[in-house]
């Protein structure tokens, strides 16, 4: 682990980078800056893997609508969707190429950096 502020650059340059548990903490346009800080310091090439629940997009019954409620009267934070975390992955240059999903509620989103002048890269999108 490497103390920083994510806010800011990042005293880090990696193949990998992990983020558990942190975008939820955040409304959409926070945890872009987030994740435009965090693909400073990816290699070309790399990887973010993301730790997150990820709610159904029509769900009236799941836990994590029920956190969602909590995050954003506590922090302003929210869980995302699907379809959010790819929104907010895009407007950093991230696309998703995979997501695992285990016996809890976490889920791992694997997301690529897109490389500088690959203008196809954002049609990709899975």
């Amino acid at each position: 682990m490497v103390p920083g502020n994510f806010f800011e650059s990042l005293p880090i340059y990696a193949d990998t980078v992990l983020l558990s548990r942190v975008l939820h903490d955040w409304d959409d346009e926070n945890a872009i800056k987030i994740l435009k800080n965090i693909y400073k310091s990816v290699a070309d090439g790399g990887r973010l893997l993301i730790l997150e629940i990820i709610v159904p997009e029509n769900s009236k019954i799941d836990l994590g609508i029920t956190l969602n409620f909590n995050l954003l009267v506590t922090v302003g934070g929210k869980e995302r969707t699907l379809k959010d975390f790819e929104s907010i992955l895009r407007k950093a240059d991230f696309k998703i190429e995979d997501v695992k999903k285990g016996d809890n509620i976490i889920s791992i989103i694997i997301a690529e950096k897109i490389e500088e002048g690959d203008e196809n890269a954002h049609n990709k999108i899975k």
